[in-house]
């Protein structure tokens, strides 16, 4: 395996490097130009079903379940889930715009375009809106200002927005605390995910909510959906859909 063959090679390598450093040879021949060790093969991610979808979104809850459905319908990463507002919405067009993402700088929450910079606007399927809506209802938005990033740090400027999916202090989620209760939901929901093609079954496998983007570009490729069209949907600035994954 390429991860194997890397884990040779850095060993050869810190073994050189002593025999460099106590002058047995002139020099280290692993950090040679034309010494490539293999990249690490893509984890291949499996789409979840449907039912593994809902079980999933009943485990977290009323409260966060329809994120859920969100990600693996419209493809939200989990930071533009945390972003996701009101004014994002249009269900009258059936659209909804990613324009936003809550993450981290250090220990501060703060608003960000999406990943590499590129908002974008994805189909919003009806069944998906109706649920949405009910949510909206259920739990009425709540109005937070994070400071925008300005040239990777916190800036000055505050964005205000009524955010669908919020702590229960009523602030932004927090990255570190949803990781947790994501686990804690995983457990709860019992899903036990099929192996990808040629990788043998692990019994506590724990995919993290990335796996629901991968459902949604799996989705629209199954109803037919062009690969570029994919890729926009996905905010990829290419149709290639790498992201440091495969799907199967």
């Amino acid at each position: 395996m390429a991860s194997s063959i890397k884990g040779v090679v850095d060993t050869l390598g810190a073994i050189f490097e002593v025999a460099v450093d106590d002058q047995v040879v002139g020099r280290n021949p692993v950090k040679a130009e034309s010494v490539k060790p293999p990249a690490p093969a893509r984890k291949k991610v499996v789409p979840w079903t449907l039912g593994q979808v809902a079980a999933m979104a009943a485990a977290l809850g009323e409260l966060y379940g329809p994120m859920v459905f969100l990600s693996a319908g419209c493809a939200h990463r989990p930071g533009e889930l945390f972003g996701v507002a009101v004014e994002d919405l249009d269900f009258l067009g059936r659209m909804v715009h990613v324009n936003r993402q809550v993450r981290l700088i250090g220990r501060r929450l703060v608003s960000s375009p999406p990943k590499r910079g590129k908002t974008r606007t994805v189909p919003l399927p009806e069944s998906l809106g109706l649920r949405l809506s009910a949510h909206i209802a259920q739990h009425p938005p709540v109005e937070v200002t994070l400071p925008w990033v300005e040239k990777g740090k916190p800036g000055s400027d505050l964005v205000t927005v009524e955010l669908l999916f919020s702590g229960p202090n009523g602030a932004a989620l927090h990255r570190n605390t949803f990781n947790h209760t994501w686990r804690v939901s995983f457990e709860r929901a019992g899903i036990v995910a099929s192996p990808a093609r040629g990788e043998r079954r692990k019994s506590h496998r724990e995919p993290g909510c990335h796996v629901l983007w991968h459902t949604a570009a799996s989705a629209w490729r199954g109803t037919g959906v062009d690969i570029r069209t994919i890729a926009e949907y996905l905010g990829h600035a290419d149709p290639g859909l790498r992201s440091g994954h495969t799907h199967t």
